[in-house]
């Protein structure tokens, strides 16, 4: 009869066990659901500032708001198969052959479209800060406009970048939403992230005629694994 009794009581308290995990550990645990992380996708905005000085007589060498769609697919560990689309621009003043401001008024936009890789130094599950490093190639679609006039110009750039930055977990700060976000969207990772890029942006250096928009940017993001 004792046994009998233990059993039953061990049933009763596995089943509920069972129960209450099935209810708490979705939200009390962001890796209750493992999901692969294959893809990320994030955005980042910050300040790209220009090298090159005929461009900083123009435009000044403050820099402006720089915005970065990025995407990537996870090849090998943490090697990345990496891709950046950014959007800035510069306003500024014609130059007089003295070399003193005009009151011509002009603007310069620019979008580099990137591909490359990128390397993740995450050596353990839940790394609260991961390094990272990457290169690609690049190719440029410029326009640059007179705002008093119907003057326009436009153009492609190959060239370089390279980048390096800091990535924050952010899924200790919140476990319960990141459960969510996990369980039911398949995002298995939230980084806030600083990163510095450096942009040779000048056809490889081949034509000195052409526009040189090589630049560094500091920008900070947001960026989703999974």
């Amino acid at each position: 009869m004792n046994i009998r009794i233990a059993l039953v009581a061990a049933l009763v308290l596995g089943v509920a066990g069972l129960a209450s995990a099935q209810e708490t550990r979705p939200q009390d645990d962001p890796h209750w659901y493992e999901t692969p992380r294959n893809f990320e996708i994030g955005f980042n905005f910050g300040m790209v500032i220009p090298f090159d000085q005929d461009i900083q007589d123009v435009y000044g060498d403050k820099g402006d708001a720089i915005y970065t769609l990025q995407a990537g697919w996870r090849m090998v560990h943490e090697l990345t198969l990496h891709a950046e689309m950014s959007y800035y621009f510069f306003e500024g003043n014609g130059i007089s052959s003295t070399g003193d401001s005009t009151s011509e008024k002009y603007k310069l936009h620019v979008a580099p479209a990137e591909l490359g890789l990128a390397y993740r130094f995450a050596f353990v599950p839940d790394q609260v800060v991961v390094p990272f490093i990457g290169a690609a190639g690049s190719y440029t679609y410029w326009f640059e406009e007179r705002l008093d006039s119907s003057v326009k110009n436009r153009g492609l750039l190959g060239g370089l970048t390279g980048q390096a930055g800091l990535m924050f977990l952010l899924d200790g700060i919140e476990p319960r939403t990141s459960g969510r976000l996990e369980g039911e969207w398949g995002i298995n990772n939230t980084y806030f992230f600083y990163q510095f890029k450096y942009y040779w942006l000048n056809d490889f250096g081949d034509d000195t005629e052409k526009l040189d928009l090589s630049a560094q940017g500091h920008t900070l993001g947001i960026l989703f694994q999974f």
